[in-house]
C-alpha cells in the first residue's frame, strides 16, 4: 500500500468524540454508511462521523508467510485446505478479546454506579 493513500470511513459519533485517540482500546470503522447502519444499532442516537483515514506507514510489517514457516501452526497446504476453519479460529480469538473488553467496561459501570450511589442527579 502506498503512503498517503486515503479512505473515506464512517465511525460511531460517541467513539469519534470521546474514544478515538483518547482512551478507547477498540473502535470499529466502516467503509460505507450502509454498513454502519446495518452493524451499529445505536447509529441514530450516537450519530455517525464521516472521516478520512490516511495510511502513513507500516508500524509492524505484514508477514503472512510467517504463519506458514516451519514450526508455525499451519502450513500453506493447511491454509489452502482449511481456510474457513482457520478464519473461524481467528474470529473466536477476536471474540475472546472483545469479551474481555466487555468485562472491563462492565467493571467500570459497576464502579461508577457505586460512586454515584447517594449523589443527587446533576443532569437536568
Amino acid at each position: 500500500m502506498k503512503r498517503g493513500k486515503k479512505f473515506t470511513v464512517f465511525v460511531d459519533g460517541v467513539d469519534l468524540m470521546y474514544e478515538i485517540g483518547e482512551h478507547g482500546d477498540y473502535n470499529k470503522i466502516f467503509s460505507s454508511l450502509e454498513g454502519m447502519k446495518k452493524n451499529s444499532p445505536c447509529y441514530k442516537e450516537c450519530g455517525v462521523g464521516q472521516c478520512t483515514l490516511t495510511f502513513n506507514k507500516w508500524v509492524v510489517k505484514q508477514d503472512m508467510g510467517s504463519k506458514f514457516k516451519k514450526g508455525s501452526a499451519y502450513s500453506m497446504k493447511d491454509w489452502e485446505n482449511n481456510k474457513d476453519r482457520i478464519r473461524l479460529e481467528g474470529a473466536e480469538r477476536h471474540l475472546e478479546y472483545l469479551e474481555k473488553l466487555i468485562e472491563k467496561q462492565r467493571s467500570k459501570v459497576i464502579e461508577l454506579k457505586v460512586n454515584m450511589k447517594g449523589k443527587k442527579n446533576v443532569i437536568k
